[in-house]
């Protein structure tokens, strides 16, 4: 993998949405009064943002930036073939890139229209992104884990989840239709996690089983995810504080990269959203789970 216009979209895509929520308490604990719309950003941090777009208080040149990427995306047609299988990277670097792109491009459309719909009401976006989401979870119809295929889709499903997480209970996605997406996660996405992987495979597998666990209020994958993550903080960090499994990547000439590649997810995890103020507990080397 490397940085493709792509990937720079990607990340343009992400800076915009953190620079939307950084008003407001994305990690911290949900509100009692919140739905189950809490993967990544819950209900009261959509009406805080509501409220501070409207009156213009704050980071609305990132807001416009969002409609601009949903109007790009209003009459996008999913790309999803038949057979899931990524080549690797440093194989076939140009079949790797085709083969993941249409996820990649996918799932970050349905994520910011899903959000533009949460915040403007505007049910054209969520139609758009409904269409998205459920051409990815009926239309592949068979799976390789070969080569790059669950790194990939490790990596690249979440903003998909994301973005089903927003509308997820709203009239604008029948409710046949997210139980189908439901099965989705369970019988085929879950399946494709790398988490189980000791390198930066792990860490991004582990972003993907925590968003099926939360999305399917799984409690009992969420707690293994929380086992996990506690492992990687473990593991893969040396007395010193480099990352064993990355450094020497490339003959070392890709450590510094790789280690990036790493530590984006471990630290991005949901995980901080556990409430462990009453009962903390601690990590393995006494690093305490606070929101």
């Amino acid at each position: 993998m490397r940085f493709t216009p792509r990937i720079y979209a990607f990340v343009v895509i992400h800076i915009v949405l953190f620079a939307l929520f950084s008003h407001s308490d994305v990690h911290g604990t949900v509100s009692k009064t919140d739905s189950y719309h809490c993967i990544f950003i819950s209900d009261s941090t959509i009406k805080e943002l509501k409220e501070a777009i409207e009156g213009k208080k704050f980071k609305y040149t990132a807001f416009q930036s969002l409609q601009m990427e949903a109007d790009n995306n209003l009459d996008r047609v999913p790309v999803v073939p038949d057979k899931w299988y990524v080549p690797g990277y440093y194989n076939d670097a140009d079949g790797h890139r085709k083969a993941k792109n249409g996820l990649q491009d996918d799932a970050n459309a349905a994520y910011a229209l899903s959000l533009y719909y949460r915040v403007t009401g505007q049910e054209k976006y969520a139609f758009a992104a409904v269409k998205i989401i459920n051409a990815w979870a009926t239309k592949i119809k068979t799976w390789s884990r070969e080569d790059d295929s669950t790194l990939s889709f490790s990596y690249h499903i979440p903003s998909l989840i994301f973005a089903a997480d927003l509308l997820r209970d709203e009239d604008v996605w029948p409710e046949d239709q997210q139980r189908q997406f439901s099965a989705f996660l369970r019988y085929n996405a879950l399946p494709m996690s790398t988490m189980d992987s000791k390198n930066n495979w792990g860490n991004w597998g582990l972003v993907l089983s925590t968003s099926c666990a939360v999305y399917l209020k799984d409690e009992k994958l969420f707690q293994k995810c929380v086992d996990r993550w506690k492992y990687f903080i473990d593991t893969q960090l040396s007395s010193d504080g480099h990352l064993p499994h990355e450094v020497k990547r490339g003959q070392g000439k890709s450590g510094i990269w790789y280690s990036h590649f790493c530590l984006m997810p471990q630290n991005g995890q949901m995980l901080p959203r556990l409430d462990c103020s009453k009962n903390p507990d601690p990590c393995p080397r006494g690093i305490l789970l606070l929101s």
